[in-house]
C-alpha cells in the first residue's frame, strides 16, 4: 500500500464515530461493553485489558464493532502487536492494561486524563505508558491518534533485541519498557520536528494494513527503527504518585456514567467510604467539588441538546434531573453570560 492511499482515509468517520458525534448522553462504547460482558473490570470499577485482548479471535472481535471501516483493517489477525486508530468524539472510561501501550498523535491533539492529572499531547508527540497505567482520553474531529499495543515478550524478544547500547537514553528506554511495576510511569517524546519518525510510522501503518512478503520481519524492523529514531527526540519522563489512583478512577468512571442521578450517598454506599472522604477524593482528583463536577457533566449534556435537538428546555432539564428551573437559569447565565434560548439560537445560526 502506498502512503498516499493511506492519507486519503485519514478523515474517514466510522459508524461509531458518527453516533458519538451527535450523542447527547455519556454511554459505553461497544468495546467497553464487551469488556463488561467478559468480566474485564476490577473490584474498583476500572476496566482492565489483559494481554489476551491482543489475540481475540475474529468472531469475538466482531462483537464489539468490526465493520468495513478502512481503519478497522489495522487490527489484522490475532497478534502480539496490535495498532488501531483511536475513536473520536468519545471520552473513554478509565482503564489500564498489563501490556505496553503507546499513543502517537499523527495530527491534532490528544487530551489524556489520569485520575489525578491531565495533559495535552500535540501533533508529533508519542507517549509510552508503563503496564497498569490508568488513563482515559478524548479526541475531537481533527485529532488523529493511533494506539500501539505490544505483548511484553514481543517487545522484549523482537523489537528491542539488538538495540542495546551504552547510550544512557537508550538503556533508560529499554529498562523502562520492561518495567513490571505498577507505578504510573510514562515517557513522552516530542517528535514533531523529526520527519523520519512520522515517515517510519506511516510505513508501519501501511505494512499492518497490507502486509508484504516477509511482513513479520519487515514489521519488526520498522518498529525497531521507530524506537531508535525516538532516541533522537527530546523527551519527558514522569512517575506519577499512585496513591489512591485506582479508587479515584473507579469513582470517576461511575459518576461519568451516572451523573444524572448520582449522589454522595450513592457513592458512599457503593464504594464503602464516607461521604466526607469521597468529597475529599473528588477535590483532590478533579480539582473541583463533587457538586461542581456533576454540574459540569449535566451542563455539557444540556449544551449538546440545545445545539442538536429541538427538545424544550423543560424536557432537557427533566432528562438531566434538574428540578429547579430558577436555579438552572441563574447558573446558566452566570456560566455563559446569555440565556439558554439565546445559546441555542447562536449555536444554530
Amino acid at each position: 500500500m502506498e502512503i498516499a492511499e493511506l492519507l486519503t482515509h485519514m478523515n474517514d468517520i466510522s459508524e461509531r464515530e458518527t453516533e458519538y458525534r451527535t450523542e447527547t448522553v455519556h454511554t459505553l462504547s461497544s468495546f467497553y461493553r464487551y469488556l463488561d460482558e467478559h468480566h474485564f473490570k476490577d473490584e474498583n470499577g476500572i476496566y482492565f485489558m489483559p494481554q489476551e485482548i491482543l489475540r481475540i479471535p475474529s468472531g469475538d472481535e466482531a462483537d464489539f464493532g468490526a465493520s468495513s471501516f478502512f481503519w478497522d483493517r489495522l487490527k489484522g489477525k490475532a497478534s502480539r502487536f496490535v495498532i488501531k486508530k483511536a475513536t473520536r468524539f468519545y471520552r473513554e472510561p478509565f482503564s489500564y492494561a498489563d501490556f505496553i501501550a503507546m499513543r502517537y498523535v499523527y495530527s491534532g491533539h490528544c487530551h489524556l486524563f489520569m485520575p489525578q492529572n491531565e495533559i495535552i499531547l500535540n501533533e508529533g508527540d508519542l507517549i509510552m505508558l508503563s503496564p497498569n497505567f490508568i488513563m482515559s482520553q478524548e479526541l475531537g474531529e481533527n485529532d488523529h491518534v493511533f494506539t500501539m499495543m505490544f505483548d511484553k515478550n514481543y517487545i522484549r524478544n523482537v523489537v528491542l533485541k539488538g538495540i542495546l547500547s551504552s547510550n544512557d537514553i537508550s538503556q533508560f528506554l529499554i529498562n523502562y519498557v520492561l518495567d513490571t511495576e505498577t507505578s504510573q510511569k510514562y515517557l513522552l517524546f516530542h517528535s514533531a520536528s523529526n520527519i523520519r519518525v512520522r515517515q517510519t510510522f506511516e510505513e508501519i501503518l501501511c505494512e499492518q494494513i497490507d502486509p508484504s512478503p516477509y511482513g513479520d520481519e519487515l514489521m519488526a524492523a520498522l518498529l525497531k527503527t521507530l524506537m531508535i529514531r525516538l532516541l533522537h527526540c527530546p523527551y519527558e519522563y514522569s512517575d506519577e504518585n499512585k496513591r489512591n489512583t485506582k479508587r479515584i478512577a473507579g469513582i470517576l468512571n461511575y459518576v461519568d456514567l451516572n451523573y444524572r442521578t448520582a449522589t454522595l450517598g450513592d457513592l458512599a454506599s457503593k464504594f464503602g467510604y464516607s461521604e466526607k472522604y469521597i468529597s475529599r477524593l473528588f477535590l483532590q482528583a478533579a480539582g473541583v467539588s463533587f457538586k461542581n463536577y456533576i454540574f459540569r457533566l449535566k451542563y455539557e449534556e444540556i449544551c449538546m441538546k440545545l445545539k442538536n435537538t429541538n427538545l424544550s428546555i423543560e424536557e432537557i432539564l427533566k432528562q438531566v434531573n434538574i428540578t429547579s428551573e430558577t436555579y438552572f437559569y441563574n447558573q446558566f447565565r452566570k456560566q455563559f453570560g446569555i440565556s439558554p434560548a439565546e445559546y441555542r439560537k447562536r449555536s444554530n445560526f
